[in-house]
């Protein structure tokens, strides 16, 4: 009699209307609280805006006093810039992204000083 009753039940599930399988999305979804929607609002404006600019100031001084730093002092170390051969362009010294004022070159050093 169990297995009977499994089998009717799952026969049920095929034989049911599609309107019960597809709702509306506004019997899908639960309406908001008022007070949620106020809190992630006040959020945004009093807390998430300020702190963006904040950070877009903090980036642009940080950028400002970058430039008058000079560059480190190149230390040479037996196993760091190992060549065997040189790169395919130029003189085979500068790699593909060369920055000249930031980029050491061993026997060279730093191309144009930073002012």
């Amino acid at each position: 009699m169990s297995k009977l009753l499994k089998v009717r039940q799952f026969r049920h599930t095929f034989t049911r209307n599609i309107s019960e399988y597809v709702k509306t999305v506004e019997q899908q979804v639960h309406p908001a609280a008022e007070g949620t929607v106020k809190s992630f609002k006040y959020a945004t404006y009093f807390v998430c805006v300020p702190l963006w600019i904040v950070s877009m100031v903090n980036s642009y001084l940080k950028e400002q006093e970058g430039h008058h730093e000079k560059p480190p002092e190149f230390i040479h170390y037996p196993y760091m810039r190992m060549m065997s051969k040189g790169f395919p362009w130029l003189d085979g010294k500068h790699s593909l992204f060369h920055n000249p004022k930031r980029n050491y070159i061993p026997d060279v050093g730093y191309e144009e000083s930073v002012e």
